[in-house]
């Protein structure tokens, strides 16, 4: 036998718990004593193998690649959502690099948009940060779309992506004297069936808010505003919510950043914008932060404003079409003025109705200083040869009713809760049960259990919808009960019902019939007589659903 080792080779040994491999170059004896059962056998001539111990790998990842060695720009993005005023953001660069590095160049992919706090170059020392200024023009085109590049010598670039739009602060009042007319306009897919029963889809996450109001310009203003509204007719506009008005609690000195004011029921929201009028003075700002009593600002304001003045919330719109302009006389004019919305219009405010069999319940009367029309809708088909007798066919065999009903609302919390409900439903998505606030069914007897005795009123069991009864009890005490069965009873009917109820006759005020309904329009108009302090009207009509189907 030669010098040269020699050895065996065990094919597809395996060890416990795991994989199988090939064990060679063992001299003489094959032993692994410590992981496998002792193996023996006598030396065989083999090849003789060079010994050679060859490991592969790779170099694993440390934090010194992840980090270093590179530039940072935070935020990279920033949205500033709608510019009245001029802004100014900050943002931060950070060398990573164990090296000095120089900023040589700033460029910019379009005007309006600004570094103010720097003079080139500026030398970054290794693993420093510095803060920069970045300033945006309140004008300019209507949307901001910036990309902001920051060259660095023998580094890479960073860059800055700055969006939003601009809009024209338009400081006007308006002539309450007309009122001030907001539209609220959902978008509702509505699939309907042989039989009646609908799939309605919401087709916008929020409504379209529209303004239209009329104004009155005299001598200097008017010349101002014709012009202004001549060379910006296609530009966005910053326009007060009138109704949303609030005054100053306190006076505003030169440098405060917080105003004193009442923002409860009003469209104020984080990074919105404000407009205060003093005078002749208009301050627009940012908001950074809200509580019930107090704004905070992005930036301070540096113009003393004396406590009383107005503060408006202002949302960015667009007109709708050309203003319509009477000029009165040489120096007097009135404009009739639609704003289209274009931001959002979403609101956070609950529910405060109650929930039967899992749907709210209306419960603010109509205004009955108005009349409310009832009429009945079907899916009647007429089949006219123009010869013959006319035929007639009902796919669904029933009416749908539809009801009117107009709300006269006082101050803000109802007409803050009125809107959350015209939120709530979606347009014509959701539905909620309406009463018919009428006095339908007549009680000629005390009620002690589930039975009801009524006077004769032609009431059936057919009567599909209209199974539900809203029993107004004095104390403003009111119960919900469903009609399970109906019966004659001496000229009167009896009417059994799901739930005991238990009161006198003289504490009955009116029992009405009650009918699972939609709105029958996507398009709510809100007539603000005042702001929203004090009155507004809203008129819709409601259209009965089966109840059975939903």
């Amino acid at each position: 036998m030669s010098n040269q080792h020699t050895g065996y080779v065990i094919n597809n040994l395996k060890l416990r718990g795991q994989r199988s491999f090939d064990l060679q170059l063992y001299q003489g004896m094959a032993r692994l004593s410590s992981v496998v059962d002792e193996k023996t056998g006598l030396a065989t001539r083999g090849i003789p193998l060079q010994l050679f111990n060859v490991r592969k790998g790779y170099i694993t990842q440390s934090f010194l690649n992840i980090i270093y060695n590179k530039l940072y720009i935070n935020p990279s993005t920033i949205d500033v959502g709608y510019v009245s005023n001029q802004r100014t953001i900050e943002v931060s660069i950070f060398n990573g690099y164990f090296s000095s590095k120089i900023l040589t160049d700033i460029t910019y992919s379009e005007q309006g948009v600004t570094v103010s706090n720097v003079t080139l170059p500026v030398l970054f020392s290794r693993l420093s940060l510095k803060i920069l200024s970045i300033d945006i023009d309140s004008h300019g085109t209507d949307s901001i779309n910036c990309t902001i590049s920051f060259h660095f010598l023998n580094a890479e670039t960073v860059t800055l992506v700055v969006n939003g739009n601009r809009s024209l602060p338009l400081s006007l009042s308006p002539n309450w004297s007309q009122g001030i007319t907001e539209t609220l306009e959902w978008k509702t897919n509505i699939h309907q069936s042989q039989t009646g029963a609908e799939q309605r889809v919401s087709m916008r996450l929020t409504p379209r808010r529209t303004f239209e109001f009329q104004i009155l310009i005299h001598q200097h203003e008017r010349r101002q505003i014709e012009n202004i509204l001549f060379q910006n007719y296609l530009s966005s506009f910053s326009l007060p919510i009138y109704s949303d008005i609030a005054l100053l609690d306190r006076e505003i000195n030169p440098g405060d950043k917080t105003i004193y004011l009442s923002t409860m029921g009003r469209d104020y929201h984080v990074g919105g914008n404000l407009i205060v009028m003093n005078n002749s003075n208009t301050i627009v700002a940012n908001i950074e932060s809200i509580t019930h009593l107090s704004i905070t600002l992005s930036e301070p304001i540096y113009t003393a404003v004396s406590k009383g003045a107005k503060v408006f919330p202002i949302k960015s719109a667009k007109l709708t079409e050309p203003p319509k302009i009477i000029r009165r006389t040489d120096e007097l004019a009135t404009a009739e003025l639609r704003f289209l919305v274009v931001e959002k219009n979403d609101i956070n405010v609950n529910v405060e109705l109650p929930i039967y069999n899992n749907f709210y319940v209306l419960e603010q009367e109509p205004d009955w200083s108005d009349d409310v029309h009832v009429s009945y809708e079907s899916m009647r088909r007429e089949i006219d040869n123009q010869t013959g007798i006319v035929y007639y066919s009902d796919s669904a065999s029933r009416v749908f009713i539809t009801q009117s009903h107009e709300f006269l609302i006082n101050g803000r919390n109802k007409q803050l809760e009125l809107r959350a409900l015209f939120y709530a439903l979606r347009g014509r998505q959701k539905p909620i049960f309406v009463p018919s606030f009428s006095n339908d069914c007549k009680l000629v007897d005390d009620a002690t259990s589930e039975i009801l005795d009524i006077e004769q009123n032609n009431m059936t069991e057919t009567d599909l919808g209209g199974q539900f009864l809203r029993i107004l009890l004095s104390g403003n005490r009111i119960l919900y009960r469903e009609i399970v069965n109906v019966k004659s009873n001496n000229n009167g009917l009896r009417l059994l019902l799901n739930k005991k109820v238990a009161f006198m006759r003289q504490e009955v005020i009116k029992i009405s019939i009650m009918r699972l309904c939609r709105l029958n329009d996507d398009k709510v108009v809100w007539e603000h007589l005042t702001d929203a302090d004090g009155t507004a009207r809203v008129n819709v009509t409601f259209r009965e659903v089966r109840y059975e189907l939903e």
